[in-house]
């Protein structure tokens, strides 16, 4: 049969089923050059596919891996979760060269799940770089160490509690509580400073236990982690530096960016660029100190088009990266509400071009507010319509005690609710500025003032001095609201 032309033996190969290519492909070199498209064929991939580097394997195609890498290098490399078979790719992914990435689609539980822990320490390799793990709204970096966390500690029964049902029961449980509550206080301040048991395990560790087995380390901070869909990724933080793991779980509706110490700018940036959490993300928090580089925070925007909900703690933003670096052009994403310290909603509004609610925490100064009413008043459109204002003590940040006259390019023209979060008391001089300084929204529908600031002695006198100065283009009266 061998001796046929080739032509021949390709029609032959081609009615060969499944099974029988497979067969086949075992046969012999020459057979094994005849055969491979079809082999391929038969599992839904082109020569196209392969050399393109991005294989989207089939379910039961695991075995073709070795033979695609010998042609071209994969770069992406997609397969469902097929529970019974990961543990037979973790095998033959521990005999090819690192993939840049794995995508496995399906749901994916992490809990205790020992195959999962080891299909991320294969494409990993090197037990020493750290691994970060993205799921369940959160961040955690997982790095090389000699045991599970110390989350235990000596602890001590607390009192039991007395009654205090007659004179005599009372009695009984001061002469008790006075006479106990010496030594135990003493006890339990010896035991917070110097926990023994904590002390005892630590040093063990670090004197006598070998490292922590990667696979049993990356599954101790897997922990619950679950999603429909689990991708994996070698980046690079820069060009001088380790490389890392990302991890990421898809399919949270919420994702908090802590700042986590031991990450550098550098690989925060890197991770946040290469997120990709699904289109079920609707809520993104960054944290205190975070130090995120806006560009990388607005190309993660930019990728969950599902997004409507932005929080930007204090320190969220790396100062360099909304001062030096370009900003991206304007986005028309679906983020309708923001709430960000007023020193980045200039930044922010630049690009974010459909929020209809922004909210502006505490500042550390009236300069950086007043920047951000600047913008807000040069913000296109009329979808920004809710305005909410948290003021905290002293009181020079209350813009209307610095405020001059509102010239015209100075207004803001869609707010129409403005909500004043003010903990501070109003003074006679907050009763006489606050009415001019609203002249700065002249659309303005509804006014709240919360915290409790105006008593009820001056609620009237307020309500009088707007209604007596206040002035919009409304053609209705401007409705006053006081919370406690």
């Amino acid at each position: 049969m061998l001796n046929l032309p080739v032509e021949l033996l390709e029609i032959i190969f081609s009615f060969v089923d499944r099974e029988g290519i497979r067969a086949l492909f075992q046969v012999s070199r020459f057979v094994r050059e005849l055969t491979l498209r079809h082999l391929l064929s038969r599992y839904h991939l082109r020569m196209a596919d392969v050399h393109s580097g991005i294989i989207n394997l089939p379910p039961g195609a695991h075995f073709l891996l070795p033979i695609i890498y010998s042609i071209s290098p994969i770069q992406e490399l997609i397969i469902p979760a097929e529970k019974r078979r990961l543990a037979r790719l973790v095998s033959i992914l521990h005999e090819l060269p690192p993939i840049p990435q794995v995508l496995i689609r399906g749901h994916i539980y992490a809990t205790k799940n020992i195959t999962a822990a080891a299909l991320i320490a294969a494409l990993s390799r090197n037990g020493r770089d750290p691994v970060v793990l993205v799921g369940l709204g959160k961040v955690t970096l997982s790095l090389p160490r000699r045991g599970v966390p110390l989350r235990r500690g000596l602890w001590l029964t607390p009192l039991p509690e007395f009654r205090r049902s007659s004179l005599a029961a009372a009695t009984e449980d001061l002469f008790w509580g006075s006479l106990l509550a010496l030594p135990f206080v003493l006890v339990l301040i010896i035991a917070s400073i110097c926990n023994v048991y904590v002390t005892v395990e630590w040093l063990w560790r670090r004197c006598f236990t070998p490292p922590l087995n990667q696979v049993a380390r990356i599954m101790e901070d897997l922990g619950a982690m679950t999603g429909n869909s689990m991708h994996i990724q070698t980046l690079f933080a820069s060009a001088n530096q380790n490389q890392f793991t990302l991890v990421t779980f898809a399919g949270d509706t919420a994702l908090q960016i802590p700042r986590i110490p031991r990450f550098s700018r550098a690989m925060s940036t890197a991770v946040i660029r290469s997120l990709d959490l699904g289109y079920k993300l609707r809520v993104l928090t960054v944290g205190v100190d975070a130090e995120v580089d806006l560009s990388a925070l607005l190309s993660l925007i930019h990728r969950h088009d599902a997004l409507t909900e932005l929080t930007l703690k204090t320190g969220a933003l790396h100062s360099r990266s909304y001062s030096a670096e370009p900003l991206p052009p304007p986005y028309l994403g679906q983020i309708d509400r923001v709430a960000t310290p007023a020193v980045y909603v200039p930044h922010l509004l630049r690009v974010e071009r459909r929020l209809t609610t922004l909210i502006i925490t505490p500042a550390p100064g009236p300069r950086h507010l007043s920047r951000a009413l600047v913008a807000i008043s040069a913000h296109p459109g009329p979808l920004l319509s809710v305005l909410t204002l948290y003021l905290r003590p002293p009181a020079h940040n209350l813009p209307w005690r610095v405020a001059r006259d509102v010239e015209a390019e100075s207004a803001s023209h869609s707010i129409r609710r403005l909500i004043l979060n003010v903990a501070l008391k109003f003074t006679a001089q907050d009763v006489e500025s606050l009415p001019r300084w609203l002249g700065r929204f002249p659309a303005l529908v509804h006014l709240e003032i919360r915290g409790g600031a105006v008593n009820s002695t001056q609620q009237p006198e307020l309500r009088e001095a707007i209604a007596a100065t206040y002035t919009g283009i409304t053609g209705t009266g401007l409705a006053v609201t006081f919370f406690l």
